[in-house]
């Protein structure tokens, strides 16, 4: 697909230049005019992170009292590097003048001015253009150059229809800024910034958000802020099993109990979620216990690994799936009747861990009143941020019968208290 970039312009004049908004769509550039400064900016301040490109007047109004001045431009200067700094992390915005004030023709001074400013940043040199030299195609050559040579072209470039779905709103922007300065590093084979992992967790979230808008995600896997993204029941929901659901003592799953994506997409997804957990991070080395995921054991082991490659590529691939299902069912109360709740009927109650398993390294929890002992699946202490030694007292919600042909029921979740 074709990436259209959308450039600010700020012009008193662009409706009697509106000529350059067709001439910039044929150059792949969708122009949003401004005709004062103020607005402008504080449109920029708003939404940073939207524009690939700016264009500057020389001689411009800052608002509606403005008669005409060079005021605007002075201030744009040094308020697109500010605004760059606080919302894009430094990395500007690829900005150029195009001027018509016949003050400005042939005034080298202006020129040089422009192409040397310097400011706090390390700002790229101001091209300056001409309207009445007909330098419209010098001026969209100029922008693409210079929005191809910025650090995120790259990667832009390698996964178009993610950040076109991100730019678009379709899944929010947020998740193209979480998942961009990985995959930078990735791409340049540089340092990775801190909490990569963490990064890659919440761009997750993002995604089963845009599932949940579109009616893929059960309403119960996210609240209805869409603040907090239970990432565990969302997966499991997604690989055909049971979304145990505490607050109503309920479950929810897929209408036929097979999962949504294809199967090595839900156990990749699993995997992610792992490696991404806090708690596979935090573990003290001399306390790590092997049978559990742990990314510290793994940088001990194995210092040149490439898991951060490997989670981060994993997301992608579910943020492709994700855009080809929506795409292909639109209707979102059709996609609602992928799903089913029922009530299986559960208990809470709490208990201390009793002991693990040898062999499957489940815990087993006996309550404190009445009823038989609870296996926790490791699959549970994997997916939570607990690590469970004998004795802890924890919280367990389970199903009230005893799973068939045994002497114990099975933890839909648990808590730890201790």
């Amino acid at each position: 697909m074709t990436t259209e970039y959308k450039i600010l312009w700020i012009d008193d004049q662009w409706e009697d230049l509106s000529n350059l908004i067709g001439l910039g769509k044929d150059e792949g550039f969708e122009i949003v005019p401004y005709k004062f400064y103020d607005e402008a900016l504080a449109h920029l301040e708003e939404n940073p992170k939207i524009y690939d490109g700016i264009i500057l007047d020389a001689w411009g109004m800052t608002d509606h009292q403005d008669s005409g001045s060079d005021k605007g431009l002075s201030s744009a200067v040094l308020r697109i590097p500010r605004i760059c700094e606080k919302h894009r992390k430094g990395v500007m915005i690829p900005t150029v003048i195009y001027t018509g004030a016949d003050r400005y023709i042939d005034d080298d001074d202006f020129r040089e001015k422009m192409e040397q400013t310097g400011l706090a940043l390390e700002v790229r040199p101001y091209k300056v253009f001409y309207k009445h030299q007909g330098q419209s195609d010098e001026l969209f050559e100029e922008l693409k150059k210079q929005i191809a040579d910025a650090p995120e072209a790259a990667v832009r470039d390698r996964y178009p229809d993610i950040y076109q779905a991100c730019k678009d709103e379709r899944i929010d922007m947020e998740c193209w800024d979480l998942l961009l300065p990985v995959l930078l590093a990735i791409e340049s084979n540089s340092s990775l910034p801190q909490e990569s992992y963490v990064s890659i967790r919440k761009a997750i979230e993002w995604i089963f958000r845009f599932l949940h808008e579109h009616g893929v995600l059960p309403p119960d896997l996210i609240e209805s802020d869409g603040d907090k993204v239970s990432l565990s029941l969302c997966s499991h929901f997604l690989a055909g099993h049971p979304a145990h659901l505490k607050k109503d003592k309920s479950e929810v799953q897929t209408h036929n109990r097979e999962p949504l994506p294809p199967i090595l997409l839900t156990d990749g997804l699993r995997l992610v979620l792992h490696v991404t957990n806090p708690g596979c991070h935090t573990e003290d080395l001399d306390k790590i216990n092997r049978t559990r995921p742990s990314m510290k054991l793994l940088a001990k082991d194995v210092p040149q690994h490439h898991y951060i490659h490997v989670v981060t590529l994993l997301t992608i691939d579910l943020i492709h799936w994700s855009l080809k299902y929506v795409s292909e069912n639109t209707d979102p109360q059709e996609n609602e009747k992928l799903w089913k709740k029922s009530s299986p009927g559960f208990d809470v109650c709490e208990g201390k861990v009793q002991n693990f398993c040898p062999h499957t390294y489940a815990a087993f929890v006996k309550p404190d009143g009445e009823g038989s002992n609870i296996r926790i699946k490791k699959h549970l202490l994997d997916d939570s941020n607990y690590f469970l030694s004998e004795k802890d007292r924890v919280e367990v919600t389970c199903y009230k019968d005893n799973v068939h042909g045994k002497a114990f029921r099975e933890a839909v979740s648990f808590e730890l208290l201790s």
